[in-house]
Order: C-alpha cells, then sequence, then structure tokens
C-alpha cells in the first residue's frame, strides 16, 4: 500500500508512506536415494519468512541562494520472523538429543530481526552539477530462538541464540554532471555494514 500526498502550493511537502508485508513458505524435499547432510538443509526443510515493512518520507524542495535543494528525509521499520524445520533421517538422528530428526540447520536458525533505520539525503544543484551527500542510521535486533534439538543449545559449544543489537551509520556521497543534453557523468562513494 502506498499514501502520497504532494500539495501543489507548497514545495516542502511531498509526503510518501508505504506499507508492504509478505509471507513465504517454502518446502525442499530431496528423493529418499538422493545425496543430503546437514550442510544440504537434510533430507526435507520447511521455512517461513514472514516480513513487515513500513517506510515514510517526504521531500522539500527550496532554494539557499544560487543552489537548488531537493531534501529528502525518511524513517522505515522492518519487522522479519523465520521459522525453520529440516528432517535429517537416521539412527544418529532419531534420538530425542536430536529431537527425533526436527531441528534447525546451523546455517538458518530461526528467530526475529527488528530494523529501526532513518535517513537524510540533500541533493544540492549548481547548473548542471548536483552534488548529493546522504547518511544512514540502522538500528538492528537480532531475537534469535533455540533449536528444537537439546544437542544444538549448549553454551560452552557456542550454541549462543541470546539477543543481538548492532548500530551503525552509512554514509553516501554522489556527484552528477550533465555535460550535454545527451551526455552525463557520475561518481559515487559509499560506505555501509551489515549485521551478523
Amino acid at each position: 500500500m502506498k499514501y502520497r500526498y504532494q500539495p501543489v502550493d507548497n514545495p516542502w511537502v511531498n509526503l510518501e508512506v508505504k506499507y508492504s508485508e509478505s509471507d513465504v513458505d517454502q518446502t525442499d524435499e530431496r528423493g529418499p536415494n538422493a545425496f543430503f547432510q546437514l550442510a544440504t538443509g537434510g533430507r526435507r526443510m520447511d521455512t517461513e519468512y514472514k516480513d513487515r515493512n513500513v517506510e515514510v518520507r517526504n521531500t522539500s524542495q527550496f532554494d539557499t541562494g544560487v543552489l537548488e535543494h531537493s531534501l529528502t528525509t525518511g524513517v522505515e521499520l522492518h519487522r522479519h520472523a523465520r521459522e525453520v524445520d529440516m528432517w535429517m533421517p537416521g539412527a544418529t538422528y532419531n534420538t530425542r538429543n536430536y529431537n527425533y530428526g526436527h531441528f534447525q540447520p546451523a546455517f538458518m536458525p530461526h528467530g526475529k530481526v527488528d530494523t529501526n533505520s532513518a535517513y537524510v539525503q540533500d541533493a544540492i544543484t549548481l547548473g548542471q552539477v548536483t552534488l548529493t551527500p546522504s547518511l544512514r542510521y540502522d538500528h538492528v535486533r537480532n531475537r534469535g530462538e533455540q533449536n528444537d534439538a537439546p544437542f544444538y543449545n549448549v553454551a560452552s559449544a557456542g550454541h549462543d541464540y541470546g539477543d543481538k543489537t548492532y548500530t551503525g551509520w552509512s554514509p553516501r556521497l554522489a556527484l552528477f554532471w550533465r555535460a550535454t543534453d545527451n551526455t552525463a557523468f557520475f561518481a559515487d562513494y559509499s560506505k555501509t555494514w551489515r549485521p551478523r
């Protein structure tokens, strides 16, 4: 869903509100004679993703002397939830310690991730040249859930499903020059990060 409010007589307001959601159910299954192991998701793996996203942004148009500005500010909230169930048959895994073959693979634990972000960008134009500095801040909170198999819930073995929080800034600087009506040059510099 998207809502937009842009009064024609107010260059300071060009408001956009967006909401999206997605639910994904995926099943990967290998035949009884296929090769499978823990690293490939076992014999069968059911994965469910749920994502909810809200973004509110506004763009203001104004001048400061000879410079034209297009200032965009916004916030974004993203909620992600993941449920995973892998089936690993065989005598080794058909025990209580491995939840009788039904547990989460190490490469895809289940849990939730909450991401809250804010950003600001100012496209500053002088003639045919536009310089655009921008800055984004992200606050990411991982909320892990224990594995269904007790074997993979041993803290001394490094099995840590506790909450983790990551924060960081992502700066960017872009330069755009329209040399002619048919030719333009641009350069970008950005520094981003990703939570683990």
